[in-house]
């Protein structure tokens, strides 16, 4: 896919060269990592085509993760890979994956970044699914406390089915999956 499919008639082709310039100076470590491959990324706003938007690493309320969950994946991450891998960007390397989520962007992390991804779980939250007590019929009879047991069990049991499965090498392969991969970066 050559990047002028991206271009509308109403972006000036002296900013995109301008831009292409800036991403070839200031993206080096993800270009020679991505290897020529795409990283895309749905947003539910539009905002300018070429933004260099700072990430929310911090404090990060997930949009459709149970908190529970969201913070102990991020405990799970941390210790394991040494970042609170779900406070990140999330991008795929299918465009139409990312066509889900909102009008699509073409990702590219700026100056050091880091990244994981798995090579079984293509979106952990849609993976949960299958793990998530409250989707059974009889979980909305059992007690609170009852029920805050079965969902950090089905927490222990899904980290435990996905921990053996997320790397953070191999950017290019990464991409090809068309898995979820997360990004940490500031800009």
């Amino acid at each position: 896919m050559k990047s002028t499919e991206f271009i509308t008639e109403d972006i000036n082709v002296e900013d995109v060269q301008k831009y292409v310039e800036l991403i070839k100076q200031d993206c080096g470590p993800f270009l020679q990592q991505a290897k020529g491959e795409y990283l895309y990324r749905g947003l539910g706003t539009e905002t300018d085509p070429f933004v260099g938007n700072s990430i929310r690493l911090k404090n990060r309320t997930p949009k459709d993760v149970p908190l529970l969950l969201h913070n102990n994946i991020n405990k799970f991450f941390n210790k394991k890979f040494g970042s609170p891998f779900r406070n990140a960007m999330f991008c795929s390397g299918d465009i139409h994956f990312a066509d889900f989520y909102g009008k699509i962007y073409v990702v590219f992390p700026i100056g050091k970044f880091e990244f994981l991804w798995s090579t079984d779980v293509d979106d952990l939250f849609m993976s949960w699914d299958e793990y998530d007590p409250s989707l059974s019929p009889d979980f909305k009879q059992l007690s609170q406390e009852s029920q805050e047991i079965d969902f950090k069990d089905a927490i222990k049991t899904f980290l435990k089915d996905t921990k053996n499965t997320y790397i953070n090498d191999n950017l290019a392969q990464a991409i090809k999956s068309n898995n979820e991969i997360m990004i940490r970066c500031e800009r």
